[in-house]
């Protein structure tokens, strides 16, 4: 995770929110490395996709081109890039998250 100034935010994040946190992974995890758009058009359950045109990390592309095709894909535009969503475009994405959550699970 070198683009989109990943490094850094993983880095800072880790310091500020879980100064316990151990960067690792299995090795078994990078053998066989697990895609989500692969399966996204086989959702079965409503699925929330954020998407942030500027994002190089995960470039939004693909998954807009199956969302369209996949009905239980509701999709959010948020500005920004990868980590927009818990940053600066929280405000963005947090109340659609919260609306589609209680469509999906319920107010309370």
């Amino acid at each position: 995770m070198f683009e989109d100034g990943a490094h850094a935010w993983m880095t800072r994040v880790a310091t500020e929110r879980a100064p316990t946190w151990r960067n690792e992974v299995r090795v078994s995890a990078l053998l066989e490395p697990f895609r989500p758009i692969d399966h996204l058009a086989n959702a079965k359950v409503p699925l929330l996709l954020l998407v942030a045109p500027a994002d190089s990390l995960t470039p939004p592309g693909p998954a807009l081109a199956l969302a369209a095709a996949t009905p239980l894909v509701e999709l959010v535009d948020i500005p920004g890039g990868h980590f927009a969503a818990y940053e600066s475009g929280f405000a963005a994405s947090i109340e659609p998250t919260i609306a589609f959550l209680g469509r999906h699970l319920g107010q309370r």
